[in-house]
């Protein structure tokens, strides 16, 4: 049992394999290098404005809401600007790599 085991042990992959797997000998940009660094802090100022900007479940006779929650709807609609926004950026990085790589390859 234990030799069976050896022989379909296999090693796991490592992030420098992983990372050439997908990115090749190509290295980011700077648009892609800031689309993924607004994704990120996109990410996490959806959370804060979720939490900054409550929604209100119920409201007293004043006007006043009762019992503030979390506003997951602002959380997913910020979420989604920011990913669109940072998908935007990012294909630009790549239209700019793309045709970098056309002039490197005419000359």
């Amino acid at each position: 049992m234990f030799e069976e085991i050896d022989r379909e042990n296999k090693e796991l992959p490592h992030l420098s394999k992983l990372s050439n797997r997908f990115l090749g000998k190509r290295k980011l940009n700077i648009y892609q290098i800031v689309a993924i660094v607004v994704l990120c802090l996109g990410f996490i100022g959806g959370i804060l404005l979720g939490n900054m900007i409550p929604s209100c479940s119920t409201v007293d006779r004043f006007g006043i809401c009762a019992s503030p929650e979390f506003n997951i709807s602002l959380t997913l609609l910020s979420w989604a600007g920011v990913f669109l926004f940072s998908l935007f950026l990012y294909s630009i990085g790549h239209i700019v790599s793309l045709l970098e790589s056309i002039n490197q390859k005419l000359k």
